[in-house]
């Protein structure tokens, strides 16, 4: 059975949008003018036949454009449609980017995991991670949000949705890495995941990026304290406090 389709319809930039849309969850999100967010739960049983292969045709565009390297179709068809929630970014009706979740109940924390998240590289440093993270966080009483980058610049993004991010250079609390632990494991099948770093070697196999990217206040940390190997596709799990 299919889900019904949310469509935020958002005004001008800073001001908040709050819509009910047919009975279902109001929404905010801060957005530019002329941009919509479509909000898809269970989008492989959404999207199906003729519909679903153009979807994930012009996402796998996304990708590659986004990332610069050659994102393979299987690898976007299962990050927004193997999820629980997929948003798909569009300006004038175009879509220019999607972030993809999951919602896990681990040991007693509520967390909404980012499976994926790319735009366009026209659109990047407009601000859509924080907004569209926004959005999805204000779906649910959420613990913690999760996610996968080796990307500085996503770690730095992420630090202003949260109250703490792990890991840190003060230190994680165990109770922190064993629920990494938890994640890495059971849920992303991460056979070589470091609890004491929070970073899994050779995750992706390769760089994701066609040039590693770099952020001030993220690139020491990433590179000297965590030893990330970039070229190897060392990946960090990142587990942000909420509350």
């Amino acid at each position: 059975m299919r889900t019904s389709r949310q469509l935020i319809e958002i005004a001008e930039i800073n001001r908040k949008a709050t819509k009910e849309l047919n009975g279902f969850l109001s929404l905010s999100a801060l957005m530019r003018k002329e941009k919509t967010i479509d909000c898809i739960d269970a989008p492989g049983k959404y999207f199906l036949g003729q519909e679903r292969d153009t979807l994930v045709c012009r996402l796998a565009e996304i990708a590659r454009n986004g990332f610069g390297t050659k994102i393979t179709m299987e690898d976007v068809e299962n990050h927004v449609m193997n999820v629980d929630t997929l948003y798909l970014i569009r300006q004038e009706k175009k879509i220019i980017g999607f972030s993809s979740y999951d919602v896990l109940n681990l040991d007693e924390a509520f967390i909404l995991y980012l499976s994926g998240i790319v735009v366009e590289r026209e659109f990047q440093k407009h601000g859509f991670f924080n907004m569209v993270n926004k959005l999805a966080l204000s779906s649910g009483n959420f613990d913690f949000v999760a996610m996968r980058t080796q990307n500085p610049v996503i770690y730095a993004a992420t630090e202003k949705l949260v109250k703490r991010l792990y890991p840190n250079k003060e230190g994680t609390p165990e109770s922190i890495r064993q629920l990494a632990s938890i994640i890495a494991r059971d849920y992303l099948k991460m056979e070589r995941f470091c609890e004491e770093t929070m970073v899994g070697k050779a995750t992706y196999g390769t760089c994701l990026y066609d040039k590693v990217q770099r952020h001030p206040r993220a690139d020491d940390f990433f590179d000297n304290v965590l030893n990330v190997d970039y070229n190897a596709g060392d990946s960090v799990l990142l587990l942000g406090g909420l509350k």
